[in-house]
């Protein structure tokens, strides 16, 4: 009879993380017991293409349930023959119960034998990870707090896959990103607050009423026509009569120099902006000399606040360059790297490492260092 894998739990990061699907061997003689070669017989099993016998290192990025994404190295099963009935795969601090389909634990209604999954899948999966009694461990103790972080690294990771245009790691990140939402679905549908169908009748239901152009007979001809219209209908929608409301919404845990361009927009939307980016320049040298004065004063609060004053001010000026901050701010720590790198290379050609090089070689390597890319 086979047993499956319901679910591991403990520390997810662990160092030597091990999960399998196996066949129950007849008879067991001790830790040594010999594998039989013969197909199916006492072989792990793992869905996915994943080969057995093979250990999962410290630096997998975390544990993928039962039935995740492909990981690069798959576990080895550990044996425990010396106790009757399900088996447990071993690990340091980590043990995972097998359950058979004989009553003892879940059956799996197929899932483990599928090619292809869809939505109602995952939510099934989920459910079954975060059974209180029969549960995944780790999964069912898990909170919207304490997955927070993990829903951000995600939506970073998708962007990653973009930026990279790597079609099948999207794929994959989305994937990540999607079991996020269930998740989170799932922990307000065992509190009776709201389900996955109410989520996705939510979704459709804005999207149908922000877009008259096509579900109406609203007239719209452009895409900035189109934004605008669904701007003021948000508005609406959110009973925002004032334009302090309209600032006051936009999210707090958004990335500052994201937040602060969102910001500048909606106070441009209410009339309150440069005439032009001359003028945003202008304000962004003032900040700056105001800075420098605080620098001299030494005082670290009034440092703060006019560091504070300049970056609101630059990301105020992008719009104006029609560019994004955030997005040029990261091509700018992309090209130091690469400088970096460079200025590492050249230095290793002399012989030394940077560390050992004064400021002022290390600056004129520096810009020898521009100078490569410059030509390039």
């Amino acid at each position: 009879m086979p047993y499956f894998v319901l679910g591991a739990g403990a520390n997810c990061n662990g160092p030597k993380m091990r999960f399998a699907v196996i066949r129950r061997r007849k008879k067991y003689s001790g830790a040594g017991a010999p594998r039989s070669r013969k197909r199916g017989a006492g072989r792990a099993f793992l869905p996915f293409g994943v080969r057995p016998w093979r250990m999962v290192s410290a630096q997998e990025k975390r544990f993928r349930a039962v039935w995740g994404r492909r990981c690069k190295k798959s576990p080895r099963m550990g044996a425990n023959p010396g106790k009757k009935g399900p088996n447990y795969l071993q690990s340091e601090g980590l043990s995972c119960k097998i359950y058979g389909v004989d009553g003892k634990g879940y059956s799996m209604n197929g899932l483990t034998q599928k090619e292809r999954y869809n939505m109602e899948d995952l939510l099934e999966i989920v459910a079954l990870l975060r059974d209180p009694e029969n549960g995944c461990p780790w999964d069912k103790v898990q909170t919207h707090t304490s997955i927070r972080k993990n829903f951000i690294e995600e939506t970073y990771e998708v962007a990653d896959a973009i930026d990279l245009a790597d079609a099948s790691l999207l794929c994959e990140e989305l994937g990540d990103v999607l079991l996020q939402v269930a998740l989170h679905t799932r922990m307000e549908e065992e509190q009776g607050a709201f389900t996955f169908g109410d989520v996705c009748t939510g979704i459709c239901k804005k999207l149908i009423y922000r877009h008259p152009h096509i579900f109406g007979d609203a007239g719209v001809q452009t895409p900035d026509e189109a934004l605008q219209n669904w701007e003021a209908l948000k508005r609406w929608e959110k009973h925002r009569e004032g334009a302090g409301d309209d600032l006051d919404s936009v999210p707090a845990a958004l990335p500052a120099l994201m937040r602060s361009r969102k910001v500048a927009k909606r106070a441009a939307d209410h009339g309150f902006t440069y005439p032009d980016a001359q003028a945003a320049i202008a304000d962004l040298e003032q900040e700056l000399t105001e800075l420098k004065q605080a620098v001299a004063q030494g005082s670290a609060d009034a440092q703060q606040e006019e560091l504070g004053d300049v970056l609101f001010s630059a990301a105020n000026v992008s719009r104006f360059l029609d560019c994004d901050a955030e997005e040029a701010l990261d091509a700018a720590t992309v090209k130091f790297v690469r400088r970096f790198r460079e200025m590492e290379r050249l230095a290793a050609q002399q012989g030394c490492a940077v560390d050992d090089l004064s400021a002022a070689e290390l600056d004129k390597l520096w810009k020898r260092a521009k100078e490569v890319f410059t030509k390039r």
